[in-house]
């Protein structure tokens, strides 16, 4: 089979589980499931190429971005897994970059905006905590595509408005707005660490309420996410696989949780950042030829 572009991570929710999927762009769209119990056996090829850009399916809804289109020229990719054609092109980019200050989004999106229910909140990743925006109806998927341990909605309002709560968040708490691969890494197979999160989403919730007027706060309990993975328990550190040219992906999927991908080979077990993979071709490998291109031969330690 020739390589495919890995376009995106996309996660499907099926009774209270979610799986996750790679969509694979070659002349048309595939999906590489990343079920547990799935067997990989890729390759990724030199390069990294743009995988295009998003447009509304919808005129009225905001939400809907996940209608990619491939880049038309196939350019190479810089700084991210976007050429700056299709960056500039991608309808989603202005509500990313968005403040909850100047619309530069079209009317329909920025009419849209307006009338939406909206809710800032707090992500727990282990001992570390993030900010975000999420719209009705989506907040589970968002953390759940995030990877996070715990996460609570603290504050609620149309779309602007959340995002100027979020920045206020950021900015007078010093909460962050992202974080690092490597803090989601370290809490697969950890249970240890919910109760440490939810401790610390406790204490924030305290500090964030009073930002905001009385009518904009929001109450409720925990959502506890790790159900929703169904990663097991490992005692073992994984090996972080660095997303390089000639890296084999190779063995049996454990799970994924948010961006990380959880492999294991014989008593082994591999992480990947499925993010990193944006961009990048991978072949697959005939069964036969496993034995050489394990996935510990190319690991780089």
């Amino acid at each position: 089979m020739s390589p495919r572009l890995v376009s995106a991570l996309e996660w499907r929710e099926h009774e209270g589980l979610y799986n996750s999927h790679l969509l694979l762009y070659d002349h048309g769209y595939t999906s590489l499931s990343l079920t547990p119990g799935a067997e990989l056996n890729h390759i990724i090829q030199p390069g990294r190429r743009c995988i295009g850009y998003h447009h509304l399916a919808s005129q009225t809804s905001p939400g809907e971005w996940r209608r990619l289109t491939p880049c038309p020229t196939s350019s190479l990719a810089r700084g991210g897994p976007q050429c700056p054609s299709c960056q500039a092109r991608d309808a989603a980019a202005p509500c990313l970059r968005c403040r909850g200050e100047t619309c530069t989004a079209v009317g329909s999106v920025r009419d849209a905006c307006r009338d939406s229910q909206a809710y800032v909140y707090l992500a727990a990743f282990g001992g570390k905590l993030k900010v975000g925006v999420t719209r009705e109806g989506r907040y589970m998927t968002r953390w759940v595509e995030q990877g996070a341990d715990a996460a609570i909605r603290v504050l609620a309002g149309n779309d602007s408005e959340a995002r100027r709560l979020e920045h206020l968040i950021h900015t007078q708490l010093g909460v962050p707005e992202s974080i690092r691969f490597g803090v989601k890494a370290s809490t697969l197979g950890r249970e240890d660490k919910v109760k440490q999160a939810l401790i610390l989403l406790e204490e924030t919730r305290r500090r964030v309420h009073p930002l905001a007027f009385p009518n904009q706060r929001f109450n409720e309990d925990p959502w506890i996410l790790a159900p929703h993975y169904n990663i097991p328990a490992i005692k073992q550190k994984p090996i972080l696989l660095k997303v390089e040219d000639g890296v084999a992906v190779t063995g049996e999927v454990v799970g994924v949780k948010g961006p990380a991908l959880l492999l294991r080979r014989g008593e082994a077990f591999f992480v990947l950042g499925l993010s990193a993979l944006l961009g990048r071709s991978i072949e697959s490998v005939p069964d036969g030829a496993r034995s050489q291109v394990g996935l510990d031969h190319f690991i780089k330690r």
